[in-house]
C-alpha cells in the first residue's frame, strides 16, 4: 500500500507524523527530578545531536553515535 502526501510518494515503512501543537514549556529547576550526577569517562566520542539523560555514567572509551539518546550506561 502506498500513500501520497502532496507530491511525495510514501512507501509502507513505519513512521509517525505529528499534527498537534508543540508548545515550549520550560520547567523551573525545582520541578526537575534529580537523577544523580552525569559522568563522562575519558576518551569518549559523542556524536552530533546526542541526548544524555541525567544520572548516566559513560565509561572510558565509549562511542555514542549521532542522534542517539543515552538513558542507561
Amino acid at each position: 500500500m502506498e500513500q501520497l502526501i502532496g507530491c511525495m510518494k510514501l512507501l509502507p515503512i513505519p513512521f509517525n507524523i505529528s499534527t498537534g501543537g508543540w508548545e515550549k514549556v520550560t520547567p523551573a529547576i525545582e520541578q526537575l527530578p534529580f537523577q544523580g550526577d552525569t559522568v563522562i569517562g575519558n576518551d569518549v566520542w559523542i556524536g552530533q545531536n546526542v541526548i544524555i539523560m541525567p544520572g548516566v555514567k559513560n565509561g572510558d572509551g565509549a562511542i555514542i553515535t549521532a542522534n542517539s539518546t543515552v538513558v542507561l550506561a
